[in-house]
C-alpha cells in the first residue's frame, strides 16, 4: 500500500470519509511552466475545478518569521524531512477572474517539527508567547541564515507558480499553516496564511517524524487568525501520483 493509501487507512472511518472528501481529486494536470530543479507535473485537480475567484483573497499577517530571501527556486525542501507536497498557486484579478501573468509568489512555511528557518528555538518561542494582538506576534529578526522551506516562483501565461516542499509542521497558538506574499511589478498585492484540512494534518502527524513532536497541535477553529479569513484561505489537498500530496489554492488579488 502506497504512503497515502496508509494514511488513509489509519483513520476512523469518520474520519476517513472526510479525508476522502478532501482527497478525491484524481485529475493529473501538466502545467506548462519553466520551473526549476523539478517536474511540472503536479497534480491540481482540485485547482482546476474550482471556481474563478472573483473577490480578493483575505489578507492575513506575514507573522513574525518573515524575511527578504530574494531567491527564486521551485524546491524549497533544502534536504528537509517530511511528507512530500507539491503546492500549486493560481494568481487572478480579483476584479476581472482573469489568470495573472509574472507574479512573484514569496513563500515560507515551518518544517515537520515547526520550526523556521532563520530563527533559533528560543527566539521562535519567545515571538510566540506574547502578549500580542488580533494580527498576531509582531515582526522578529532573523537569528541565523538558514533558508529551507522559503523561496519564490514566478506565475507563468495561466497565472500557475508552484513550490515542491514537505507538509509543514505545527507549533505553539498557531493551526498548520504556510505564508505567501504576491508581488505585481515589485508591489506588494497581497499578504496571507494559507491554511490545511485538519483531517488531513491528522493523518500525517501520526507518521514519521511528525508523531515524534508532542504536545496539542492548534485545530483551524480554535486560531485566531483563521477567524480572520481561513475559510476562504485553506488548501485543497489531495493525494499526488508519485506517492506524496499536492495542495492547490487560488488567490484574488488586486494588482494595485
Amino acid at each position: 500500500m502506497d504512503k497515502v493509501g496508509s494514511l488513509l487507512t489509519s483513520l476512523r472511518p469518520l474520519e476517513r470519509r472526510a479525508a476522502l472528501r478532501i482527497l478525491g481529486g484524481t485529475g493529473v494536470c501538466f502545467l506548462s511552466m519553466a520551473y526549476t530543479g523539478w517536474s511540472p507535473k503536479l497534480v491540481a485537480g482540485a485547482l482546476s475545478a474550482q471556481s474563478p475567484v472573483c473577490f480578493l483573497t483575505p489578507e492575513i499577517s506575514e507573522g513574525p518569521f518573515y524575511f527578504p530571501l530574494n531567491m527564486v527556486r521551485s524546491d524549497v525542501t533544502e534536504g528537509k524531512e517530511g511528507m512530500p507536497l507539491k503546492i500549486v498557486f493560481r494568481v487572478l484579478d480579483a476584479a476581472t477572474c482573469q489568470p495573472i501573468p509574472s507574479a512573484m509568489i514569496d513563500f515560507w512555511q515551518a518544517d515537520a517539527t515547526g520550526n523556521y528557518s532563520g530563527y533559533d528555538f528560543e527566539t521562535a518561542v519567545k515571538a510566540m508567547r506574547g502578549p500580542f494582538g488580533p494580527e498576531g506576534p509582531p515582526h522578529v529578526d532573523p537569528t541565523n541564515k538558514l533558508t529551507f522551506l522559503r523561496g519564490i516562483s514566478v506565475s507563468d501565461n495561466e497565472g500557475m507558480a508552484g513550490f515542491q516542499s514537505i507538509y509543514p509542521g505545527w507549533y505553539d497558538h498557531r493551526a498548520v499553516h504556510a505564508h505567501v506574499k504576491v508581488r505585481i511589478d515589485g508591489h506588494v498585492v497581497h499578504t496571507g496564511q494559507i491554511f490545511f484540512p485538519d483531517d488531513v494534518s491528522d493523518a500525517v502527524f501520526r507518521t514519521g517524524l511528525y508523531a515524534q513532536h508532542a504536545g496539542q497541535r492548534v485545530l483551524n477553529k480554535d486560531d485566531v487568525l483563521y477567524r480572520n479569513g481561513g475559510p476562504s484561505s485553506s488548501f485543497a489537498v489531495e493525494p499526488d501520483s508519485d506517492k506524496s500530496l499536492a495542495a492547490s489554492i487560488s488567490l484574488g488579488v488586486k494588482r494595485s
